[in-house]
């Protein structure tokens, strides 16, 4: 059996759980192709078939025929008819016909996709994430696309219960949703000795990308908060992204600039160097304006195998990754007083940030294993196969 792998770019730092799964299948299967959209060579530090497929074209001609379409609705489908043709020669080119069975990142590419597995009759599984399911929801064409490829689609594989109802309430029957959760190797994530964390004690920390959905303006203020009750402890922000500038202007406008570290994006061997030894991992997610909302927020899921307890949001599938009052805290979307609260609390009390800690880590151990998981999908991939 003959895997394709496909993710609509080349695999970006922020997306370790691309990787993770890509590798594992790879070591488990090694029957495996990965179909980036992109055209640019993508570099993986293991021997993975690739093939820069394209299908993520950035083609001037398309994107003034997306432009038109968006503009004069009435010519919506005939866009995605040329796109769909252009798609499928991209996928041609690269030998993906060829293929058995698919595995496909994000139920975007999955709507992309469909119409050339249909044509090759190979069976696909789609991973939803997020916004492919929330946000991405309100265009009216891709919801129409999106039933059918509820229709077309062997199985969806979702990280959480809570992106699993979203799905059931969009029309997919129960049957077909599988719940997947994210890998989180423990191995590559050996937590500090207790003693080792509080050297430097007071120090708050965050990961992931600046954008709306994760809400780094309100991890902010309620930082903010925190340092008029404990004036030394400081906030290091790992991450980028369309929100970088209102970023630093609010932490100039806090008079944060000695408190606040802002360090942009790192590798993932890079970004746990700086987490390992931080006293509270934070992050405020909120659905979006656009309503664009978290999967599982794996980032959350790491910095508890790191023994850190955590300050989130009651959002989507966070509650399934952090226990509240046992593994961290919970608190509502855009209540960054509370938040200030759980920081401070567990900051001034180094015997609670030790329990939640540890229980952070047994939580993690169990749910989110990443050999059960490379495991489950290849066992999926098989079923369909045999179809």
């Amino acid at each position: 059996m003959e895997i394709g792998y496909f993710s609509n770019s080349n695999i970006k730092i922020s997306e370790t759980f691309v990787y993770d799964l890509l590798k594992g299948l790879y070591y488990k299967h090694n029957d495996i192709v990965f179909f980036s959209g992109e055209k640019k060579k993508s570099v993986l530090d293991f021997d993975v078939k690739v093939k820069n497929a394209g299908f993520n074209f950035e083609n001037s001609y398309l994107t003034f025929l997306n432009k038109l379409s968006l503009k004069f609705p009435k010519y919506r489908n005939w866009y995605a008819t040329v796109k769909n043709k252009t798609v499928i020669k991209c996928l041609e080119a690269s030998g993906a016909q060829h293929i058995d069975v698919a595995y496909v990142d994000y139920a975007t590419n999955g709507v992309l996709l469909m119409e050339f597995f249909k044509k090759y009759n190979i069976p696909f599984v789609v991973h939803i994430h997020g916004y492919d399911i929330t946000s991405k929801m309100r265009d009216l064409h891709y919801k129409k696309q999106f039933n059918k490829l509820i229709n077309w689609c062997s199985y969806f594989v979702v990280a959480s219960d809570s992106m699993r109802r979203i799905l059931v309430l969009n029309g997919c029957p129960e049957e077909k949703i599988k719940l997947i959760r994210l890998g989180v190797n423990a191995k590559l994530i050996q937590p500090l000795s207790w003693e080792e964390k509080f050297k430097k004690p007071n120090q708050v920390v965050s990961l992931g990308r600046l954008t709306p959905k994760k809400n780094p303006i309100a991890s902010l203020l309620a930082f903010k908060k925190v340092t008029e009750v404990i004036p030394s402890a400081t906030f290091t922000i790992i991450g980028d992204g369309e929100l970088k500038e209102e970023v630093l202007a609010k932490i100039k406008a806090l008079k944060l600039e000695n408190n606040v570290i802002l360090l942009g994006a790192l590798p993932r061997k890079e970004a746990f160097k700086v987490i390992q030894d931080k006293t509270v991992f934070i992050q405020h997610s909120v659905t979006a304006l656009t309503g664009d909302q978290e999967g599982f927020a794996i980032s959350l899921a790491e910095a508890q195998m790191f023994k850190i307890p955590v300050v989130s949001t009651i959002h989507n599938g966070i509650t399934e990754n952090v226990i509240d009052q046992k593994t961290g805290f919970l608190v509502q979307e855009y209540d960054y007083e509370t938040m200030a609260e759980k920081i401070t609390e567990l900051l001034q009390n180094k015997d609670l940030c030790k329990t939640m800690g540890e229980e952070g880590r047994l939580h993690i151990s169990k749910l989110c294993n990443t050999d059960n998981r490379v495991t489950s999908i290849l066992l999926l991939l098989n079923e369909i196969n045999k179809v």
